[in-house]
């Protein structure tokens, strides 16, 4: 789960980005223009929808051009103003943008997170996300999914799942607790209930 990949209306996604100006505290006009590119960059690349993807960076650079992030001064103020704005404008709270103040390589920062989280034994405890899947009465399908692991991990249990469901009626995916992930695995989700594969 990098922080590219990290990256709703049917399911639910997590974007994690990262700004790093040269000064911790302050932050000058070039370095968030810097930072709204990077933002609108990863939203085009990663981002499960691609057309709120586009929206949100069209209305994303014409608020910044606006002036409407010109009172956040510093680091902190500039991360929560654009996680709120992003928040609001793509209607997805998964979004946030998270400061990195000590200037930590973004890749490196990627390869924390990427040790740190994909712990196999957890993982694998929880099936990769897929916590449970049944058949409810009346042939209505139902899959437990707590989270979007990485596709090479997931796609098993996402197979198994969605095995079962070849029969029902109507499925019922439960993302009440789901954390989000991986957009990559969102699609390949996405990829059962559509006419043309997205994977």
């Amino acid at each position: 789960m990098s922080l590219k990949h990290l990256s709703t209306k049917a399911l639910a996604l997590f974007l994690g980005l990262v700004v790093a100006p040269s000064q911790a505290s302050a932050i000058t006009q070039t370095e968030k223009q810097a930072a709204i590119e990077k933002i609108t960059q990863l939203m085009t690349e990663h981002y499960v929808f691609p057309e709120v993807a586009t929206q949100t960076n069209d209305k994303l650079y014409k608020a910044f051009q606006a002036g409407h992030f010109a009172s956040a001064q510093d680091l902190t103020s500039f991360s929560k103003a654009l996680t709120e704005w992003l928040r609001a404008t793509a209607k997805d709270r998964h979004l946030r943008v998270r400061a990195n103040p000590v200037g930590e390589e973004v890749s490196g920062i990627e390869s924390s997170i990427r040790d740190n989280l994909l712990k196999p034994t957890r993982h694998k405890f929880l099936n990769y996300g897929v916590l449970s899947a049944s058949v409810l009465e009346n042939n209505i399908g139902y899959i437990d999914l707590r989270s979007f692991y990485r596709l090479a991990d997931s796609k098993p249990y996402i197979d198994a799942a969605m095995k079962l469901m070849a029969k029902t009626d109507a499925v019922i995916i439960d993302l009440r607790k789901n954390g989000g992930g991986s957009p990559r695995t969102v699609q390949y989700l996405c990829s059962y209930f559509l006419m043309k594969s997205c994977c």
